[in-house]
């Protein structure tokens, strides 16, 4: 973690990070099976076969800083032929030594689609060889990943006791709003808008939300 992934006034690790870190292990995942990460590339560039990032989720357990070794360990969680679900579980490795730590973990759901033109796709199967790597990262055997124990930062964190809650959607206000203008810089080899974009957004709308109501 360089000084880059550590913006946060505490001098830690970015929320945002985890989404970048999850993508890259999602498309890396297959780099060790030799041709293959090749081969991902011809079936995801051809204007064909897209996948869509459904939903993304993390939970954060701790604090990383600048200098610690980032460790993700990645498993597939389900898998179909339209859709997969994985997990990555983050640990901070102290440099140059230390304890391992959990700092958080991340869920992501992604379906395949076949692209039919500009920002027009529908649901489709996986491309037959692609699936057929995704049940290979499946467990050989009935298992549930159950990670090792480690220590997390905020275990004792006490958030105190809910001020306001809203069960319906409808009755959650919005309290900050701001348009993004998109470019290249944004998209990906499939030629959509890369999902961790949103958590970037997400992190700078609060941001300006919260200097606004204290700028000190």
């Amino acid at each position: 973690l360089t000084f880059r992934g550590s913006a946060n006034p505490l001098r830690t690790a970015y929320f945002s990070n985890f989404a970048e870190w999850m993508g890259k292990a999602r498309e890396l995942s297959g780099i060790e099976q030799t041709g293959f990460h090749k081969r991902l590339f011809e079936l995801f560039g051809s204007d064909v076969h897209g996948g869509v990032t459904n939903s993304f989720e993390t939970t954060v357990f701790g604090r990383a800083g600048q200098s610690d070794v980032i460790e993700g360990h990645f498993w597939m969680e389900e898998c179909s032929e339209t859709e997969y679900t994985v997990v990555c579980d983050w640990r901070r490795l102290p440099f140059p030594s230390g304890t391992p730590e959990r700092i958080a973990r991340s869920k992501m759901r992604t379906s395949s689609v076949e692209i039919l033109g500009p920002n027009e796709v529908k649901t489709a199967h996986w491309p037959e060889e692609f699936y057929r790597f995704l049940v290979g990262m499946n467990p050989s055997r009935e298992w549930e990943a159950l990670p090792e124990s480690l220590p997390e930062g905020f275990s004792d964190l006490d958030l105190g006791e809910a001020l306001w809650s809203a069960a319906d959607e409808a009755e959650w206000p919005t309290v900050a709003r701001r348009v993004f203008s998109t470019s290249l810089q944004d998209s990906n080899l499939v030629g959509n808008l890369y999902f961790g974009n949103y958590s970037s957004w997400q992190g700078r709308l609060r941001d300006e939300f919260f200097y606004a109501l204290g700028p000190e």
